[in-house]
């Protein structure tokens, strides 16, 4: 299972590995969830034709606070949480899939028991989403692609608000048809990477996913 690791030293390679795999947070963007300017740039990252997209300042507050999420983990203290062995991913490991240009860079992998095999995967979220709200539809693509990648059937995210509102963990149910979907939608990005046309493939990618078409009433969904 080893071989399913990359392990990168520094920020730099992390983003250089992933340059050429779709992972976690590129879901929601090639599902059409962030709007066609965002999966334009994406694919122009993919494409080599800009740099990668090295995050914003909202993005930095959240993974320096990845630790402190992971401290009140390991002292049990996060509402709804279920019991289990619970390993912070702080090396920016990514895990392939059997398809190994899928992959995902996960922040908490549970295991039970003493078992070595991973039992569901966590997603940390620093966000100003309301509980109510929680997980949204971006969040639910991310985790089903991680546990698609790290071959486990339970997952969710565990949500610090911003405002200091909340901290607690929201399942997420594996759904097969919806992962699936995604790599469908994926493969149609992946396989175009020899493309030097970034408007046609982002159009091929809103084909494939179905985003901006209009349904019978004229509606756009």
């Amino acid at each position: 299972m080893a071989d399913r690791w990359i392990t990168t030293s520094n920020r730099a390679a992390w983003l250089d590995a992933r340059r050429s795999l779709v992972t976690a947070s590129d879901l929601p963007v090639v599902m059409g969830l962030y709007g066609k300017g965002r999966l334009r740039d994406l694919v122009r990252e993919k494409l080599g034709l800009d740099d990668p997209w090295g995050g914003n300042l909202l993005t930095e507050m959240g993974k320096a606070l990845e630790p402190w999420i992971y401290g009140r983990v390991a002292a049990g203290e996060v509402e709804a949480l279920p019991d289990g062995r619970y390993i912070h991913n702080d090396t920016d490991s990514i895990r392939l899939a059997e398809d190994r240009r899928h992959g995902a860079t996960v922040d908490l992998v549970q295991y039970v028991g003493d078992s070595t095999q991973p039992f569901a995967v966590w997603d940390m979220k620093h966000t100003t989403y309301k509980s109510e709200n929680m997980p949204s539809e971006g969040m639910i693509a991310q985790v089903n692609w991680q546990m698609y990648c790290l071959d486990v059937d339970h997952g969710g995210i565990v949500g610090a608000h911003r405002f200091g509102a909340y901290l607690r963990a929201f399942p997420v149910e594996r759904d097969e048809t919806l992962i699936e979907r995604m790599i469908e939608v994926a493969n149609v990005l992946l396989d175009g990477l020899d493309s030097t046309d970034a408007d046609a493939l982002a159009e091929a990618i809103e084909a494939a996913s179905g985003a901006g078409k209009e349904d019978d009433n004229g509606i756009e969904i």
